[in-house]
């Protein structure tokens, strides 16, 4: 057999992270500041890769106009990118299974998502595994997700664009909140975003749902993903909270009105990680876990409204 032609073995990812940092940056001093070099380092390592290719990758700005890339730079920036994506995963991975078998898990959840999944999942796998939670909401998780600073993230709605993994756990439904002497107590449901016009809205700061377009309608006076504040606030006679169904505890002075929209909870992972086995164990326990959360909705739904 014939030795095949393998061009790319002189090329090191030093050189492909020099252009990417030059394209970004728009100067090879910054660039060379971002990857810890002299920026005669970076000037020979895209040399090389130039002389190597047979082609210019960067036009020089003269003075103090920024470099930029050639029609050939950017297409090779192209295949960069997935490249450094993939290093990225792959140094996760290798992060991930020097923990061990027993290892840990980094979830990106809010507040109330967390209290929601995580006591559920917790009893469900090895209690050596430790699972540490990050708050952020929905687009902040997935950006967290994407950096690869956390393993897990759990999310509302639509995900980022980007190579992820969403797995539904469960749909929650939504309610309005309100205390008995409330105008809205006495409705059957479910209501619609226009039924709230004119009211004082506490609502969450992930609005991809029905709230989003209640805030249209009524007056928000407080934003926060901390159920048990939106509950508080609503018994103080602050508000109206919009909330998922699963978020309202029963009790006598709330009241918990139907709402026309739901709330999608989703597990996402990057696409292009090999989840260990505690990642999977987690993964498991969480979607059996949904499975069980939505059952106890129908009967929450027949009581009016009112958990």
């Amino acid at each position: 057999m014939g030795r095949v032609n393998q061009p790319w073995l002189e090329v090191e990812f030093r050189h492909l992270a020099a252009l990417a940092a030059i394209a970004e940056e728009g100067s090879f001093r910054a660039a060379a500041a971002r990857l810890g070099y002299v920026q005669s380092a970076v000037s020979q390592q895209l040399a090389f890769l130039e002389r190597r290719l047979g082609v210019r990758l960067v036009d020089r700005g003269r003075g103090s106009a920024p470099v930029q890339l050639t029609a050939a730079g950017a297409l090779l920036l192209g295949h960069v990118e997935p490249i450094q994506r993939a290093l990225a995963a792959a140094w996760a991975d290798m992060r991930a299974l020097r923990a061990g078998r027993a290892g840990s898990v980094r979830i990106a959840a809010s507040a109330s998502a967390e209290a929601l999944v995580v006591p559920a999942v917790m009893p469900r796998i090895d209690p050596r595994v430790e699972v540490t939670v990050t708050h952020a909401v929905d687009d902040a998780a997935c950006a967290t997700l994407l950096e690869h600073a956390v393993d897990l993230a759990l999310t509302s709605g639509p995900v980022l664009e980007g190579p992820l993994v969403a797995h539904r756990l469960l749909t929650d439904p939504l309610v309005v909140v309100v205390r008995p002497d409330h105008p809205l107590a006495a409705c059957a449901g479910p209501l619609r975003p226009t039924d709230l016009d004119g009211s004082r809205l506490i609502v969450r700061r992930t609005a991809r749902d029905a709230t989003s377009t209640a805030i249209v309608h009524g007056h928000v006076v407080h934003v926060t993903d901390d159920d048990a504040t939106a509950r508080a606030l609503v018994v103080s006679g602050v508000g109206a909270a919009i909330l998922p169904s699963l978020a309202v505890e029963p009790r006598d002075d709330v009241v918990a009105v139907p709402l026309a929209g739901e709330r999608v909870l989703s597990l996402v992972w990057h696409a292009e990680r090999t989840l260990t086995p505690p990642l999977e164990a987690f993964r498991d326990a969480a979607i059996a876990a949904g499975r069980e959360l939505q059952r106890r909705l129908p009967s929450m739904e027949q009581t009016g409204g009112s958990p």
